[in-house]
């Protein structure tokens, strides 16, 4: 299923049972979020071209349903503003900002969701789009690891 798009994925669910919905999701490790209600259990990754979303049982089937809006994907606004003001509104891989440079920050987890990794702070910080493109959901180690750390971590 992971060649279709978001829309094309939401027809093909309502098409079919639920259980094929499920068989065609992959289970998550415990510890991955449900992108819409922030729950831990049963959470199951749904795929389509060029993204991923995770659904807890209930908001997988309230999407085939009635095609919930697009999440943003690191969990509300107030984690996203304090992450950026943590990280002084600057790519932690290469220091650029808005301000300064022609890119758009985005919130990016240092170890993957699709890798067992959380939307604790800890696990989240400020990147760039390109840095974010490029890192994708590889698992740096401190060798690789360069970031621009503010006095704040």
């Amino acid at each position: 299923m992971k060649g279709i798009y978001r829309k094309q994925f939401h027809e093909w669910a309502q098409s079919v049972p639920f259980d094929e919905v499920l068989s065609e999701c992959d289970k998550c490790k415990e510890g991955i979020m449900c992108v819409y209600c922030e729950g831990f259990e049963g959470v199951y990754e749904a795929y389509w071209k060029g993204d991923v979303d995770y659904f807890c049982i209930e908001c997988l089937k309230e999407f085939v349903n009635n095609d919930l809006p697009q999440p943003i994907s690191t969990g509300n606004l107030r984690k996203r503003f304090l992450v950026f003001s943590r990280d002084d509104f600057k790519c932690v891989y290469c220091g650029r900002n808005p301000r300064d440079h022609e890119t758009t920050l985005e919130i990016e987890h240092v170890h993957p969701k699709s890798k067992g990794g959380t939307d604790s702070l800890e696990n989240l910080v400020t990147a760039c789009r390109e840095c974010n493109a490029g890192k994708g959901d590889y698992i740096l180690n401190q060798r690789n690891l360069k970031t621009i750390k503010p006095d704040r971590w």
